[in-house]
């Protein structure tokens, strides 16, 4: 799904919109056709349309009868290595912030002692509460971002990575072992999450040009 902005994808699990309904996916087709169809693993087309949880994007809304996955995509923050995606784009996001609140406030005080309260005061705030404000969503991208659902129903938040591609194969296996006793042509699309981080991904793209 494209963007306007430097990453032509969704970033955020609550971002609104995803893959238009008119779109006529081959699970659609397949499904049409009597397919039990399947789509475990990453997602990343959407979720949402209006509100936070009309699933009007959803994969069961186009073609798959079962989803079990992520609705967003790997993200560095998803690890327990401490690495993220915003630190990846601003390695130095700390320090430039910590910086900028000093001199911030250490010019707050200078109007303070010349009896210029109010600015002072407002600059104070701002210096203040700029910063941790910046560095509490770097730190909450794990817990917002990582979300594994079963159909429509979130399951996990946030996930624990360390065996899940064992748990999406074992998904997969028991999809196909039903379908097949059942003698049901089926349609599984496995899409596994680890492969890439989000910016590896960019990174790999850009060394391509």
């Amino acid at each position: 799904m494209a963007s306007a902005f430097n990453n032509r994808v969704f970033l955020f699990v609550a971002s609104k919109g995803g893959l238009p309904s008119n779109e006529t996916t081959f699970a659609k087709s397949l499904q049409n056709d009597n397919y039990s169809t399947a789509l475990i693993g990453k997602w990343h087309l959407g979720n949402d349309c209006k509100v936070k949880g009309d699933n009007c994007h959803n994969p069961l809304n186009h073609g798959f009868d079962y989803f079990y996955g992520i609705p967003l995509t790997n993200l560095k923050d998803f690890g327990n290595d401490g690495e993220s995606v915003v630190l990846s784009y601003y390695p130095h996001m700390y320090l430039t912030l910590s910086t900028t609140a000093a001199i911030g406030l250490t010019f707050a005080f200078m109007l303070y002692v010349r009896n210029y309260k109010k600015l002072s005061f407002f600059l104070t705030i701002l210096f203040i509460v700029i910063p941790i404000s910046l560095v509490a969503f770097q730190k909450s991208i794990q817990i917002i971002n990582s979300v594994l659902m079963r159909n429509n129903q979130v399951i996990e938040q946030p996930i624990e990575f360390q065996l899940m591609t064992d748990r999406l194969v074992n998904e997969a296996t028991e999809f196909i072992t039903k379908q097949v006793s059942e003698d049901k042509p089926f349609l599984l699309v496995l899409n596994f999450i680890k492969v890439h981080t989000g910016m590896n991904f960019l990174l790999f793209t850009y060394n391509q040009f």
